[in-house]
């Protein structure tokens, strides 16, 4: 009875110092996992909105980036938008008074150099209902629609 009465108490004694060394490991991995979740939240955050900023003149100026091949940001897409007085003979969807610009620049050799691609007025580009689509078209959409209502 002795003989099992010392093994009862050496293996308290070892299971005491396992619980010790597991509870530190325990212990260190929590802190580890905490350190690394904090350093993630210092980091800067993209915010899905476009930046916006006031122009002169009382414009809004947005920019968006985009890319030309996967996995790449090499576009800089530049929306301007600015009230302007429409032209003295403009009549009916030709005198707008808001004008809205869209620019393209590429960003080259590693963003050390920027080049203006394209710039467009598309003030009037979403007027326009339908341009070179498929079928079906929006007139017949269009007309689709009024007769079911008329039912």
């Amino acid at each position: 009875m002795r003989v099992s009465v010392r093994l009862s108490t050496e293996a308290r004694k070892m299971h005491s110092r396992w619980t010790y060394i597991a509870t530190g490991i325990m212990a260190g991995v929590i802190g580890v996992l905490l350190t690394v979740v904090i350093g993630q939240n210092r980091e800067p955050q993209a915010w899905a909105a476009p930046p916006m900023t006031q122009a002169q003149g009382g414009g809004d100026l947005q920019v968006y980036s985009g890319g030309s091949q996967t996995q790449t940001q090499d576009i800089l897409w530049v929306v301007y938008k600015r009230q302007m007085p429409p032209p003295a003979d403009a009549k009916g969807i030709l005198a707008k008074s808001e004008r809205v610009s869209l620019a393209c620049y590429q960003v080259q050799n590693g963003a050390r150099m920027i080049k203006l691609v394209a710039v467009r007025d598309i003030s009037f580009d979403m007027d326009i209902i339908e341009f070179g689509n498929d079928k079906p078209h929006v007139k017949d959409i269009i007309e689709d629609l009024r007769k079911n209502e008329k039912k």
